[in-house]
């Protein structure tokens, strides 16, 4: 019997796409089409994040399908997302895939993300 372990781990979106590509790609997610999507993702930052002069790190993603979109509140543009990603959590590694669950806001391009990661 194995032991297997999920853990979930949030991070911060610091950019990503607009409202019509979210649509777009979670009405093609399940079909032969694929619409490139991508969520800039801070892995850490050179300062404080609130410090003008900080740099975000970015972890590298690929693959990434959005299945469920959900409004958060009456703007139009902040989302509850859900779906899969692959994310290279470390410099040389492979590419891990994982679920994930984002609050995301269109408009500003920022919002948060957890991603479950299976661990042995």
């Amino acid at each position: 019997m194995s032991n297997f372990v999920i853990k979930k781990i949030m991070y911060d979106i610091v950019g990503g796409p607009n409202r019509d590509v979210i649509f777009d790609a979670m009405k093609y997610a399940y079909d032969n089409l694929r619409i490139p999507i991508e969520f800039r993702i801070a892995k850490g930052y050179s300062a404080s994040k609130d410090d003008p002069g900080s740099v975000a790190f970015l972890l590298k993603t690929q693959n990434i399908q959005i299945h469920t979109i959900q409004h958060e509140d009456g703007t139009g543009y902040n989302f509850n997302l859900k779906g899969f990603i692959d994310i290279a959590f470390t410099t040389g590694e492979y590419y891990t895939p994982c679920k994930f669950e984002a609050h995301y806001n269109a408009k500003t391009r920022k919002g948060t993300i957890t991603v479950e990661k299976g661990l042995l």
